[in-house]
């Protein structure tokens, strides 16, 4: 974060603890970052403000959960409206979790539980979708990429939707949204053997559209989209 070209040291936006799986957002008036940090024993969430050079703006941290469970695998994009939402794993209720944050990188209300999303395979992935969000997800028993639409408040809109014709999805996956639809891509493992990554695109309410395509056709190979 503001680290120029003659810069010698980044600015440290944590404490001394264990950080890791950190996300930015970009608000009106710089960042706001999360991660997961273990200083109390276990995995809980924090956030902090940055402005645009990088200077931190909250001391300490603030404190997103506490409730002696682990928080892993956060994401946080925001929204139309300048608010963050982050997208999480709670260990203790083994599902995952949105929670609403201001610009001022504090909690509104409690997080919203997100049925559908169970246990899962590596990191979400996490966009701005009109006046609410979109989050994709690779389930763990059959490999496949999962959509949920929120809304602004992150909380979820209707059942998930499976985005994936296969399965074999390997956990790694990323989002792109405009003002009349998007694409989820992801990587497979073709028969067990060949990384692959793909793509399906999103139609203007969110919805995976067309057919599935192959943005590493064979025999090129691709990970981590």
């Amino acid at each position: 974060f503001g680290v120029t070209a003659d810069a010698v040291d980044a600015p440290s936006i944590a404490d001394d603890s264990t950080q890791i799986e950190v996300s930015s957002a970009r608000t009106s008036t710089g960042f706001v970052s999360t991660w997961s940090d273990d200083a109390s024993g276990h995995l809980e969430l924090r956030a902090r403000r940055t402005d645009d050079t990088g200077a931190t703006l909250d001391s300490p941290p603030v404190a997103l959960t506490s409730d002696g469970s682990d928080h892993h695998d956060a994401i946080s994009a925001a929204g139309a409206d300048g608010n963050v939402v982050v997208a999480f794993t709670d260990a203790g209720a083994q599902h995952g979790r949105t929670l609403l944050l201001g610009a001022d990188a504090k909690p509104i209300g409690t997080p919203h539980d997100v049925p559908d999303f169970g246990a899962s395979v590596g990191r979400p992935a996490l966009a701005a979708f009109g006046a609410g969000y979109v989050l994709a997800w690779v389930d763990a028993s059959a490999r496949n990429v999962h959509l949920q639409k929120l809304d602004a408040s992150g909380a979820p809109v209707g059942a998930s939707v499976q985005v994936d014709a296969e399965g074999s999805a390997q956990g790694n996956l990323a989002i792109a949204t405009t003002a009349s639809g998007g694409a989820v891509t992801f990587d497979v493992l073709v028969a067990g053997v060949r990384a692959e990554v793909r793509l399906r695109t999103l139609d203007a309410n969110g919805v995976p559209s067309g057919i599935e395509q192959k943005v590493t056709p064979y025999p090129d190979t691709g990970l981590h989209p």
